[in-house]
């Protein structure tokens, strides 16, 4: 079982053996040795569908009975993080202060060794282990969104592509893609962790959608200092994907916190 990294430049990420960096966009260099650009792959489309360019090359090239996908700064840990405590400002105040614990869906910390070493440690593998003996996929805890996942796209991203997104989960799923304008919940990331077959389920209904979606859309301009970039939307959409899916498939899932490092 692997979990894949996905990178597209230098950086510093979690090593262990099943922890494996993937090259976005062709990207290689330590510590890549694999890329989206061999076998049967989509990766000239990277700049459109970001992670999702690996995530198509794990569903038609991997191997493995178990496969899963995170980035290079966004991690999954499936133990609780420890969050180092603040420095102590007082002098009189001499009582030892250990690390707390984190609950939120998505903690953001230092990129430290620590940090690294621990979402690399052979425990965060035994738990996934344990993890999908009882469940069939993995996501990340979802972030609330109010007043619903479509109201918050449609305000970050100018509406690009929403209607043609619905209308195509629609076609995928039928009467049930109707909740997407009520679902709260949202699994950031495009990140997953799944049983081989579930995760091929998931890719192949993934990709109707979206490529029904980008062949109606094409490719939007550039906007200068934008923080999402309007051509980057097939990667939005796909995080949106997510838990309509889990609700259209019943699947047996569980949730996992992400480590974001600056």
């Amino acid at each position: 079982m692997s979990i894949y990294t996905a990178i597209h430049k230098e950086a510093e990420v979690p090593v262990a053996d099943w922890l494996i960096p993937i090259g976005l966009g062709g990207h290689i260099g330590d510590p890549v040795r694999l890329t989206d650009a061999t076998g049967d792959n989509i990766s000239v489309k990277n700049r459109i569908y970001c992670e999702l360019t690996a995530t198509y090359w794990l569903w038609k090239n991997c191997q493995d009975p178990y496969i899963g996908l995170c980035h290079y700064r966004r991690l999954f840990s499936f133990l609780p993080v420890p969050i180092p405590a603040p420095p102590r400002r007082f002098l009189s105040f001499r009582r030892k202060r250990g690390p707390t614990i984190s609950h939120q869906p998505i903690v953001k910390t230092e990129a430290t060794p620590e940090m690294l070493a621990f979402l690399a440690a052979p425990e965060q593998h035994q738990r996934l282990t344990a993890l999908l003996e009882h469940y069939e996929l993995v996501v990340p805890q979802p972030v609330q969104q109010y007043p619903s996942v479509a109201e918050a796209y449609l305000q970050a991203h100018d509406k690009i592509g929403w209607a043609e997104f619905v209308a195509a989960c629609h076609e995928e799923f039928g009467d049930i893609a109707r909740t997407i304008d009520l679902e709260t919940r949202f699994y950031p990331g495009n990140m997953l962790v799944a049983r081989a077959d579930v995760f091929r389920d998931y890719c192949a209904s993934l990709f109707r959608v979206l490529d029904r979606v980008f062949d109606k859309i094409g490719i939007p301009d550039q906007e200068p200092g934008a923080r999402y970039q309007p051509y980057r939307y097939i990667g939005y959409l796909g995080e949106r994907f997510t838990g309509l899916y889990l609700l259209a498939n019943r699947i047996r899932y569980t949730t996992a916190q992400i480590v974001e490092l600056k």
